[in-house]
Formats: C-alpha cells, structure tokens, sequence
C-alpha cells in the first residue's frame, strides 16, 4: 500500500474501494424487507409462469426498492407508478427490437428524459432513476426471440404490481414506522443543531449542522404530507411531534440570527410547512443546460450510446449488459473519484460473482435449485450494495445469470459468462472515460449558476418582505423556492468540488450565502418584521451586488470581498429600526457597501 503514497488519487480510490458504509437506523430492516419482497415476487411469478418464464420476473421485482421506508399511500402510488412506466418502456424496447438501429437512439432518449426528470420530480429519492429507462434496452433484446418478449412484457407488469402489494402489505404490521423514524430522525437533527449552536465552532461546521437539521424537518414534512389522512394515514401523535421540532428548530436558527428578538415574535408559520415547488417551475428549473438533473441525465445518455453502439458494432451476445454497467456506473453525480472507484467496484465484482455462478452451475443443479440460489443472492446483495458496492455486486451477477439459466436462455454457459465479463467491462470502461472527459469545467459552471439562482431567490424574497407580502401567495411562492435553492446549492458545491478542486475557496462564499439565505427565511417568520428589522435596508443593498457576481469567477480576494459584502447585507437584515444608536456602526456598514 505505501507504494500508492505518491499518489494520493490512486490512494483514495483504494481506500474507497474497501471502505464499508455505516447505514442510518432503520434502513437495514427495510433493505431486508425489499429482498424478501423480492424473492417472494419472484417465487410466485415461477408458480404462476413456470420455471422458464417465471425468472424473467426478477426486473418487474426491483419496485421493491422503490419507496422501501415510505408511509402506505406513497408506497402504493410508487408501486402503480414506477410498474406501469417499466412496463411500458419494456413494451416500447420490444416493439423496436426488429429496427436495431433504433435501439441506441430509443434508449437514450427515454434516459435524457427520465434521468431528468427523476432528479427533478423525485425529491425524496428512490434508488435511481436506472428501472425507469433500462426496461426499454431488455426489450429490445428479448423482443428479437419469437412470442418472448411480449410475454417478458407482462410478466414484468405483473412483478412490479405484485412486488408492490407485497411492500405494503409489509408496512401493515407497523403500518405508522415511516412515520416515526422520519420524525425521530428530525429530532435528532435539530437537537443537534441546538446543541451545537452554544459551541465555539467554525461558520462551515454550524452551516453544515444547520443545513441537516433544515433539511430533516423538510424531509419530515414531505413524509407526513405523503401519509394522508384518513384511518391508515399520519398520526395526529406525529403531527404534533413535528410541528414541535419545527418550532425548536424556527427559534433556534432566529436567535442565532437577530438574537434582539424574543419567542413570542417568532410565527409558527415556517417555510418547512410550505412544502415544494410546483411541477412547472422543477420542469424549468430542472430542463435546462446548466442544472444537474441535466447534466446527470446527458453523462448517462452518452455513456449509455457509447457503450450500446459499441456492442452492436462488436456483435456481442446480451449488449443491454453493457448499457447497464455504464448507466449503473454514472446514474447518481457522486464526483470522479467516487465515480471511478464505483466503476471498478462493478468490474471486481462481478469478475467474483461469475466464479461463484460457474461453482453453481458446476454442480449441476436442477431448476429449483437454481431458483432458490437466485432468492438467496436477492436477500444477499440488497443488504451489502449499500455498505460496499462490490460486495454486492459480487451476489447481483449470479443473481443475474442464474435466472437467465433457470430460464433455458442463457445458451452456452461459456458463452453467457463471457458475454457477461466483456460487457461489464465495457461499461464501466466507458463510464470512467466519460466521467473523466465531461467533469472538467461543467462543475464549475454549474456551481456558479446555482448560486446565482440562491441569490435571485434571496433578492426576490427580501423584495416580498419590503414590499410587506411575504404571507401573501407570491411572499409564500419565493419562500418555497428559496427553501429549495439552499437545501440544493450546499449538496452541489460538495459535489462539484470532488471534480475541480479550485471550488474548494469558494466554500466561504456559500456559506455567507447561505447565512443571508437562511436568516431571510427567518425573517418571513417573525411576526413584525417591517418594525424589528429592515428588509428595506437589506433589499436595497443586496442590489448593489448584482455587479459583483462576477466575482465568482475570480479566487482569493475577490471572492473573500464577495462573502464580506453578503455578510454585511445580512447584518443590514438584523437592524432594528426602533434602536437607531445601536444600529448606527451597522448602517455606516451598509453605506459602505453602497458607496462600492
């Protein structure tokens, strides 16, 4: 290993690739039940389909994974949702599969728009957008065999229904468990951020607390919405416990913030009650060059035509295999390095797990055999995928395999197994290639339009409460939207800056960013605050930087002076007009400002 020391990338892949995850409470059970959902799915679609059809059940299962650990009535939306668009796409993948040269095109069409829209619809996030589009290259495979693919076509609607029923009736036993973990979880965040505030620590640490513990309560609200009402719907226990912590978390970040105002100034009406942005405006936020979801979706789209139209050229046995390491590989924007060491986690694994599919087959098993092998590698790599991504990878390749065997459509073993390594190794060839090549100076631009949308939403919002209509319908619209902008911006600057190191010094300006952003937030819930601040003052100055933006592309001083003049925009925010002689350094600050 020391020979690695005079390259610390190559020593961060390697300490990544064997790295072990600690999951968040909770979640192991939950991964626990997707597994045995589906195997379950996958049992019963044998005994309804037989032992060469049933297996093919085994993509229509992965609903599973969708909404593991949401209440019952997301779960069940989830489940007809994400069913119905496997089902079609795979339909639409058989359909084409006599045109082969419609296949790459098809398929990375739907990953454009399904990528994106994941990233810009799915707040709460499920696996991944990869069972949205991948159905479509299955189709187009299977589709070319007689009758198969039409009734792969059915049998996958019938998996992903079924998986779905089965997740819910899951969740009957604790029927109320989404519910707590996602309000004890908020608990504990935002305890912790209190605890943390009578600390001496840096303005990084307390916005990175800060930003978890905003965040949780968010998340928090988003699951009890999507609980409903009614007999199976949210606790009015929940309810309760949330709209307290709310409350914990609203005074604490206010006192931080204008320490002059006492509780019973602070409303209870907080953006976190306010829920989401509308669909329309995530559309055009989201569908657009310069936003992740975008990038995210056009890296998978060209890794997954690199990699499909290299199959074709090469006339390999299963190419969908190929599409799939690459768009497995690059489906979430983690950074290069993370990137990378996922990449070979997927070589390595699977390279394991065809050892373990030939020690199988070796033996000769007779069908049920093999099904029950198949069931254990389900239950097997929904528990390791998350902590080590090779591990897991090490059980999904049998898993994989094994049912194609069980099926009598694998052909020769040799052949099946080879098909199998090229492919991977393909893909994950190629996800490395476009990893490397489209993260060089996109991150940047990315990260400078994020901030520029955080400090519009800010003016906007700081306009509504001079204007005095930060209650009103378009006060409420830019509070939400300004909530997501700094719920957002923080994730995307961590992950930009694993690609351009340079980001790294502009860490000060996002957090004075983020302090302005979120003491204006505080500010709608005050219930005065046209009288114990000056969001006049601070909406005038804020003005004044709409030159200065551009300092984001410089480094050191200039954007050093960026982070002051939002720092003293935010302390013209905290004035108290009724107090003018302790305001008067602060107003000498904002003149300052002004004068610049």
């Amino acid at each position: 290993m020391r020979l690695l020391a005079p390259f610390p990338i190559l020593s961060q892949i390697r300490h990544r690739f064997f790295s072990l995850n600690v999951l968040p409470p909770g979640l192991t059970r939950a991964l626990f039940m997707a597994g045995l959902v589906s195997s379950l799915t996958l049992v019963t679609a044998v005994a309804v389909f037989g032992p060469h059809l049933g297996p093919t059940a085994l993509f229509g299962a992965m609903v599973a994974e969708w909404e593991a650990d949401r209440p019952l009535w997301a779960r069940l939306r989830c489940a007809l949702t994400v069913s119905s668009v496997m089902t079609a796409t795979m339909a639409l993948g058989v359909l084409i599969a006599p045109y082969h040269i419609l296949t790459v095109p098809v398929v990375v069409a739907l990953i454009l728009v399904m990528t994106t829209g994941y990233y810009s619809f799915v707040l709460t996030r499920g696996p991944g957008p990869l069972n949205l589009f991948y159905a479509a290259a299955i189709g187009s495979y299977l589709g070319q065999f007689g009758t198969i693919g039409p009734q792969v076509t059915v049998i996958t609607g019938f998996a992903g229904l079924f998986a779905g029923f089965l997740t819910v009736l899951a969740l009957i036993p604790k029927i109320h468990g989404p519910e707590e973990r996602i309000v004890s979880n908020a608990e504990i965040e935002v305890t912790a951020f209190c605890a943390e505030a009578a600390r001496d620590r840096t303005a990084a640490d307390h916005s990175r607390r800060r930003h978890a513990a905003y965040a949780a309560v968010n998340r928090g609200w988003l699951v009890l919405r999507a609980a409903g009402g009614g007999p199976f719907g949210c606790r009015v226990a929940h309810l309760a416990r949330m709209a307290s912590v709310n409350r914990r978390l609203s005074l604490q970040m206010v006192r931080n913030v204008y320490p002059h105002i006492t509780p019973d100034q602070v409303g209870t009406d907080t953006p976190a009650l306010r829920g989401r942005p509308t669909l329309w405006w995530l559309f055009r936020a989201n569908f657009c060059r310069d936003s992740v979801a975008w990038f995210t979706a056009s890296r998978v789209g060209l890794a997954g035509a690199i990699a499909g139209v290299l199959t074709q050229a090469l006339q390999l046995g299963h190419p969908y295999w190929a599409i799939l390491s690459a768009t497995l590989v690059l489906h979430r924007w983690i950074g290069r390095l993370a990137t990378t060491t996922r990449a070979l986690h997927r070589g390595v694994g699977t390279l394991l797990g065809l050892g373990i599919v030939a020690a199988i087959l070796a033996c000769h098993p007779g069908e049920s055999w093999i099904i029950a092998a198949t069931v254990v590698c389900i239950v097997v790599q929904f528990q390791l995928v998350a902590r080590n991504y090779a591990l897991g990878i090490i059980f999904v390749t049998p898993m994989a395999l094994l049912s194609i065997e069980a099926a009598g459509q694998a052909g020769s073993v040799t052949r099946l197994m080879a098909d199998r390594l090229i492919e991977t190794l393909i893909g994950v060839s190629v996800a490395i290639a476009v990893t490397w090549c489209t993260s060089l100076r996109t991150p940047r631009r990315i990260t400078r339009v994020r901030f520029l949308r955080s400090y519009l939403a800010i003016e906007r919002l700081l306009g509504c409460l001079a204007a005095g209509v930060e209650k009103q319908t378009a006060g409420i619209h830019a509070r939400v939207v300004l909530q997501y902008e700094l719920l957002t911006t923080l994730a995307v600057l961590t992950q930009a800056s694993e690609d351009d190191p340079s980001l790294a010094s502009w860490h000060e300006v996002e957090v004075a960013l983020a302090d302005l952003g979120y003491a204006t937030l505080c500010a709608c819930w005050i219930t005065e605050p046209d009288r114990l601040l000056s969001p006049t003052q601070a909406s005038d100055a804020i003005r004044v930087l709409h030159g200065r933006l551009a300092m984001l592309e410089s480094s050191g001083s200039g954007l050093a002076r960026l982070a002051d003049d939002l720092r003293a925009v935010r302390a013209c925010l905290a004035l108290c007009p009724e107090d003018p002689d302790d305001a008067a350094p602060e107003v000498v600050r904002h003149e300052a400002l002004s004068r610049r």
